[in-house]
C-alpha cells in the first residue's frame, strides 16, 4: 500500500491525537531584531543660559543644576555666570534612551540676602549622548 505524504501526515496526527490546524508552506523567515534602545550610556547634559535681574545680566550670579535620573541618581554641579551673566554646565548622567530625567536650575545675586530663582522641567534622554538645556533664569531683585 503506498500512501501520499498527506496521508501518511494525517495518519500519524490521527494516530497521536493531534488535530493539524495549519499548513505551512517551507521557505525561511528573515527577523531582524534592534536593541539600541536598550543599552545604558553616559550622557552629556549641558546647561547654557544667562541670569537676568530687572532686566539686566547678572554677573557672578550663583548657579546650580540638580539632575535625577529615573533610576535615582542625582547629579548636582555649580558655578558662576560670567561678567555678561552667562553660564554653562555639564553634568554627566548615566541612562538610556527614552528614560525620563527631572532637572532643575537655581540662581541666586552674588550679594548677601538675595533671594534664590529656580526652574524645573524634564527631559526624555534620546538616543545621541548630548542633551542640551538652553535656560535662562530670571531672579526677583528688591530694591535695585
Amino acid at each position: 500500500m503506498v500512501r501520499s505524504r498527506a496521508a501518511l501526515t494525517a495518519a500519524l496526527a490521527a494516530a497521536l491525537l493531534v488535530q493539524p490546524t495549519l499548513a505551512i508552506a517551507e521557505g525561511s523567515v528573515d527577523i531582524q531584531l534592534e536593541m539600541g534602545g536598550l543599552t545604558h550610556q553616559t550622557y552629556d547634559c549641558i546647561f547654557v543660559g544667562t541670569v537676568v535681574a530687572n532686566g539686566k545680566p547678572m554677573p557672578g550670579a550663583h548657579i546650580a543644576a540638580y539632575l535625577t535620573g529615573s533610576h535615582g541618581q542625582d547629579v548636582t554641579e555649580i558655578t558662576d555666570a560670567d561678567a555678561q551673566g552667562h553660564f554653562q554646565l555639564h553634568l554627566a548622567l548615566d541612562g538610556k534612551p527614552q528614560d525620563e530625567t527631572t532637572w532643575k536650575l537655581t540662581a541666586k545675586a552674588p550679594v548677601m540676602g538675595a533671594d534664590e530663582s529656580a526652574v524645573e522641567g524634564r527631559v526624555i534622554l534620546p538616543e545621541e549622548s548630548n542633551v542640551m538645556i538652553d535656560r535662562s533664569i530670571q531672579l526677583t531683585t528688591t530694591g535695585a
